[in-house]
C-alpha cells in the first residue's frame, strides 16, 4: 500500500505544478507589432520635443524587446550623432546587416500608390513600422539639419545624405575623394563586387594567335571572342566560349573535298571551347588564375556543296581538337568589372583530319586582353 500511496502523492504534486506553469509552447512571445507601434509613437514625440534622454531609454527598451531592425538601427545612428557620440560602430552595424537596402526599398515603396498594401504583406521586413510613418519624416528633417554641422565625419555626412532619401547624391558623394577613405564607400564597393562575383558573367576577348614551329601555314593572327563565365566567388571558374581568328598573311594548303584535292586559303578559324580555371591567388587588387581548356578547332576552307535549301549546304572545313593551358590575371576596375591579361599555350593535332594534305604546326601560343562584366 505504501508504494501505491507514494505514487499517487507524487502524481498529484506534479499535476498541481503543471497547472500552475504554462507549457513553454503556449507562452506568447512579445507582440512586436503592438510594442513597436507604442514605442515608435513615443519616439516621434521625444524627437519632436528634442527630449533625447527619454528618446534614448525608449529606443533601448524597444530594441531589447524586439531586437534590431532597420528603423531602430537608423534611430541609433541618429541618436549617436545628435548626442555627439562615436557613431562608427552603429554605422558599420547598419551596413553590415544590409539595412541600407531595406531603407532604399522603404523609400521607394513609400512612393507607390498601394504602399499600405505593400507594408501589410511585408510587416516583418519593414520592422513593423508602417511606410510613410511620421518617424521617417522626422529622421529626414534631423538628417538635413545635421548636414549643416561641419563637425560630421565623412561617413556621418554620407549616412545623413542617405537618410534624406537622396540616393543619387549619396552615390555621387561616395565617388568623391574626400569620402573615399571612409568605411561606407569601401564597404559598398566591396559589397557590390561580391554581389557581382556571385553571378555569371560575360567576358569579351581580343588578342593575337601565333603558331610555333617551322610549318607556318598561319601567320600571327588577330583574335576576338566572347564567353559565358561561372561566378567568380568560387575557387573553380568555368567558361564556355567561342573565339574567332582572322587569318591574315597565311599560306595556301591542300584539302581533299568533293572528290579532289583542292588548294585553298583560309580567311577565318574559330574555336568552341570549355575552360576551367583555378584561383591560385586572390586579393582586393588582383586575381591570378591558371586555366586548362578543351575545344573544337575549325578552319574554314571556303569549300561547300550548294543545295536548293541554303540551310542544307554542305561545308568542308578542317576540324580538330584544341587543347590549351595558360594563366590569366584579373584586375578589378570600377565597381564590379575586371580587366584581364592572359597567356596560353595551344596544342591542335590538325592531322587528325585525314582530308588535310598539308602538314600544319600543332603548337601555338596566344596572348589576350579580356573585359569581364
Amino acid at each position: 500500500m505504501k508504494p501505491i500511496f507514494l505514487f499517487f502523492s507524487v502524481f498529484f504534486c506534479l499535476s498541481v505544478v503543471a497547472q500552475d506553469r504554462k507549457p513553454l509552447g503556449s507562452q506568447k512571445p512579445y507582440d512586436c507589432e503592438w510594442i513597436t507601434a507604442d514605442a515608435i509613437g513615443q519616439l516621434v514625440n521625444s524627437l519632436s520635443a528634442n527630449n533625447l534622454a527619454y528618446f534614448d531609454s525608449e529606443l533601448d527598451g524597444w530594441i531589447k524587446q524586439c531586437g534590431v531592425s532597420e528603423c531602430s538601427q537608423r534611430l541609433v545612428i541618429l541618436r549617436d550623432m545628435l548626442e555627439n557620440r562615436d557613431s562608427r560602430k552603429s554605422i558599420e552595424d547598419y551596413f553590415r546587416q544590409g539595412f541600407q537596402e531595406v531603407f532604399r526599398d522603404r523609400v521607394e515603396r513609400s512612393q507607390e500608390v498601394d504602399y499600405g498594401y505593400v507594408y501589410t504583406r511585408n510587416k516583418g521586413y519593414f520592422g513593423y513600422v508602417p511606410l510613410n510613418h511620421p518617424i521617417d519624416s522626422i529622421v529626414l528633417q534631423k538628417s538635413e539639419d545635421l548636414l549643416k554641422d561641419s563637425r560630421l565625419t565623412p561617413d556621418e555626412r554620407l549616412v545623413c545624405t542617405m537618410f534624406t532619401g537622396d540616393f543619387k547624391a549619396f552615390s555621387e558623394k561616395m565617388n568623391q575623394r574626400e569620402y573615399s577613405k571612409g568605411f561606407i564607400p569601401g564597404y559598398v564597393k566591396q559589397d557590390t563586387r561580391e554581389d557581382a562575383n556571385g553571378r555569371a558573367a560575360i567576358t569579351l576577348y581580343s588578342g593575337i594567335y601565333r603558331p610555333i614551329g617551322t610549318r607556318r601555314i598561319f601567320a600571327t593572327s588577330p583574335m576576338i571572342g566572347v564567353s559565358l563565365s561561372s561566378p567568380l566567388k568560387n575557387k573553380l571558374v568555368g567558361e564556355m566560349g567561342i573565339r574567332f581568328r582572322f587569318n591574315f598573311g597565311d599560306k595556301d594548303f591542300d584539302y581533299y573535298a568533293k572528290g579532289a584535292v583542292n588548294t585553298v586559303n583560309s580567311d577565318m578559324s574559330f574555336n568552341l571551347s570549355l575552360t576551367l580555371g583555378y584561383k591560385l591567388l586572390e586579393s582586393k587588387s588582383i586575381i591570378v588564375m591558371p586555366k586548362v581548356g578543351i575545344g573544337l578547332e575549325i578552319v574554314d576552307t571556303g569549300l561547300y556543296d550548294r543545295n536548293d535549301d541554303p540551310n542544307q549546304d554542305e561545308t568542308y572545313n578542317v576540324t580538330t581538337m584544341n587543347l590549351s593551358a595558360g594563366v590569366t590575371t584579373l584586375i578589378p576596375v570600377m565597381k564590379n568589372k575586371y580587366i584581364g591579361v592572359g597567356v596560353n599555350y595551344h596544342y591542335c593535332p590538325y592531322q587528325w583530319d585525314h582530308n588535310l594534305h598539308t602538314k600544319f604546326d600543332t603548337s601555338a601560343f596566344s596572348t589576350e586582353v579580356s573585359w569581364r562584366f
